[in-house]
């Protein structure tokens, strides 16, 4: 049954979205303290999502050669996005762990001013990613339209945070390296964000 398969594929969908939080709260872990334990765990939640994306993607454009009412058709195609965007997300998470292990390896600590304003951005992150999943929890058809004022402000403290910490650089205040990764910070929060925000829901009858 073509609407009940589409249920069951949205319950997978839905721990792909609870997978990408539990991966951005053990990434931003790593960052504050990098251990090789939580790094292998954090490999497994992207592991997870890489097999789910694979197998949800098969299985749902197994079902859309049957016959599909116009709704049906759309929620298909809006869940084969969603999948693929909580997956790029959990890749944006791996990429924070890379900076987190880079700067463990190599000494690299930020200034008190720049852990300040990478925790503001890093908390905004959470509650976009947060609120992302528990609208499609909860089945809202607008979940686009609900995050896209958050995604707005964290695009607008990116550039902000990004010229602050530039200004940084050229007063002596952070070193090169610190510099780099706090930018690749801010580079993959922003599109982590943007992710969540392209997310959409179609509710099921």
């Amino acid at each position: 049954t073509p609407s009940l398969a589409l249920a069951e594929s949205r319950k997978v969908v839905i721990d792909m979205g609870e997978t990408a939080i539990a991966s951005f709260d053990l990434a931003r872990r790593l960052h504050e303290n990098y251990t090789e334990e939580d790094e292998e765990k954090l490999q497994q939640y992207e592991d997870f999502m890489d097999r789910a994306e694979n197998k949800l993607n098969n299985y749902i454009l197994q079902i859309t050669p049957h016959r599909l009412s116009n709704q049906e058709n759309n929620m298909a195609t809006e869940m084969l996005h969603s999948i693929g965007n909580f997956e790029r997300i959990g890749d944006h998470c791996i990429n924070i762990l890379d900076v987190a292990r880079y700067n463990a390896e190599n000494s690299i600590t930020y200034s008190d001013s720049a852990w300040t304003e990478l925790n503001t951005i890093l908390d905004a992150a959470r509650e976009i990613l947060s609120e992302t999943v528990g609208l499609y929890r909860q089945n809202d058809a607008q979940t686009a339209s609900c995050i896209e004022p958050y995604e707005q402000v964290i695009d607008e403290m990116q550039q902000i945070l990004k010229d602050r910490h530039i200004d940084r650089l050229r007063l002596g205040l952070c070193n090169v390296g610190s510099g780099i990764s706090f930018l690749e910070i801010l580079g993959n929060l922003e599109r982590i964000s943007d992710l969540a925000g392209r997310i959409q829901n179609i509710p099921i009858l």
